[in-house]
């Protein structure tokens, strides 16, 4: 099912935490391989003014995982495989509860033409209205910002020294 034309696409749960206003700028570490230009791993703290927080991870070189996990007091949501599957991959959702955890296939849905087709309205249109794509598509550079001078094996950052 394709997104409505002027929507950011981006998984549903996420949006949970996405949807919050970060009450103060992320706290970031980022890490660039060896002999590398770009950031290739890190980790970010989000949090929002109602006390929900996010932690993400990435690495290019680290084992190929693609997943969300949304935790609450009485249990949390999985999905496994969540960024950019293939178009005809039917996505799993596992709600858990205690030691209970369900599996709820979900419908295929191709993330990647959906975007593309989004972008495209967006460009042919002159215009994107959703506040909270505009600012998803600002956190990474914030990210890097915070980071700057926390960066893992740059400068900035020394964790032998007291």
């Amino acid at each position: 099912m394709a997104p409505s034309p002027g929507r950011c696409r981006r998984p549903s749960v996420s949006g949970l935490i996405s949807s919050t206003r970060p009450s103060e700028p992320p706290t970031a570490v980022l890490s660039a391989g060896t002999a590398r230009q770009v950031d290739t791993s890190g980790a970010v703290l989000l949090a929002a003014p109602s006390g929900v927080t996010a932690q993400l991870t990435f690495g290019l070189e680290h084992a190929y995982m693609s997943a969300y996990q949304v935790r609450g007091s009485e249990g949390h949501i999985t999905v496994d495989r969540a960024f950019t599957p293939p178009a005809d991959r039917v996505p799993v959702l596992r709600p858990a509860r205690g030691s209970e955890v369900e599996e709820l296939r979900l419908s295929p849905d191709d993330q990647v033409g959906n975007t593309v087709d989004v972008f495209a309205e967006a460009v042919r249109a002159g215009v994107h209205h959703d506040p909270d794509c505009l600012r998803q598509a600002r956190l990474p550079e914030t990210v890097r910002e915070t980071a700057d001078g926390v960066r893992a094996g740059r400068s900035g950052l020394d964790l032998n020294s007291t």
